[in-house]
């Protein structure tokens, strides 16, 4: 996107998912249905096997619609309840628009590593409790200590 590489400092979580996945030999994709020829494709076909899918789970009642760009916007509204500012998720996002624009994005070239890390890590942990629960009890803290 943008035509520029964008490198994000991954939360321990999701390098462990990434870690789990199955490879294959010979190849850099992790994602792909071609036997890690080419990258994985078809988003089209694959959400509308999603979606009968998530039906077939929930006693064949389909869900309400989404779209994969949905995905990016849920994670962005989370980031932003939990405090992450702006122009971070924008960097996360790989937004050029957004926060951080015109004479600002000339003049500052910093590239938010150290912040980007610090929001993946929040969100990781909030997707954690959301999904665990916290250890203290039942109530999910949604904003961090």
């Amino acid at each position: 996107k943008n035509a520029t590489e964008h490198a994000l400092p991954l939360p321990l979580a999701a390098i462990n998912l990434l870690a789990a996945l199955p490879r294959f030999v010979g190849s850099d994709f992790v994602f792909s249905d071609t036997a890690g020829r080419r990258p994985i494709n078809g988003f089209s076909r694959r959400k509308t096997r999603l979606d009968a899918r998530i039906a077939q789970l929930n006693g064949g009642r389909p869900i309400a619609p989404f779209t994969w760009h949905d995905l990016r916007r849920s994670a962005a509204s989370g980031m932003s309840a939990l405090g992450i500012a702006p122009h971070i998720i924008e960097s996360i996002l790989n937004h050029r628009s957004g926060v951080v624009s015109g004479i600002a994005r000339i003049y500052n070239r910093h590239d938010f590593r150290g912040e980007k890390a610090h929001a993946l890590a929040t969100w990781a942990a909030h997707l954690d409790r959301l999904e665990h629960g916290d250890a203290a009890g039942n109530v999910v803290r949604l904003r961090p200590q």
